[in-house]
């Protein structure tokens, strides 16, 4: 094979992509609003992390170097609540994910 016909069937490859992710959200749409909230579980989860990326700083800067009695003990508070609201954002995520599947699945 040339390199002239691998590049030739990269945008067939990308169109016939396209159509099929249409198709597939055609089927969807009739649960848009389940799906819109299984997408805001998923942005709770990344957000989550997010945060628990940022925190590591004040943690060891003021947990461990610092020795800040009041901010060590609301660390444990605080990363407790985190794991609450990313553990909620996850089962509405995967709920709903999997409630849309199913749906979608049937019809």
């Amino acid at each position: 094979m040339s390199a002239d016909s691998n590049s030739d069937s990269q945008p067939i490859a990308a169109d016939s992509d396209w159509r099929l992710y249409r198709r597939l959200l055609n089927s969807v749409l009739p649960y848009k609003w389940i799906f819109a909230a299984a997408i805001v579980g998923m942005l709770i989860v990344a957000m989550g992390d997010a945060v628990l990326v940022w925190l590591l700083q004040p943690i060891i800067d003021q947990g461990f170097v610092g020795k800040d009695t009041k901010f060590i003990q609301w660390v444990p508070v605080a990363l407790i609540g985190l794991g609450v609201i990313r553990a909620l954002g996850n089962f509405v995520d995967e709920y709903c994910m999997s409630w849309v599947a199913e749906r979608v699945i049937c019809d």
